[in-house]
């Protein structure tokens, strides 16, 4: 069975499996969360699904691109 933690992401692989049960647990957390990943990877649309589970799901998302800032 595959398992999907929001309509966008699937999959069924062990290594997906586990992000999905890790997107599940850090959800409901106040904590800040690191997400790391090549470029393509997906890591906006984890973080879009722990903003979906979260308590802050009627808060708007917002997407900033670290890449963007400038250093000063």
């Amino acid at each position: 069975m595959t398992h999907t933690t929001t309509d966008v992401m699937i999959g069924k692989s062990q290594p997906i499996r586990e992000m999905f049960d890790m997107v599940d647990r850090v959800a409901s957390s106040d904590a800040n969360i690191l997400i790391q990943g090549e470029s393509g990877v997906g890591k906006e649309l984890v973080a879009q699904a722990i903003h979906r589970k979260s308590p802050r799901f009627s808060a708007p998302f917002v997407v900033i691109d670290c890449t963007a800032l400038q250093e000063t």
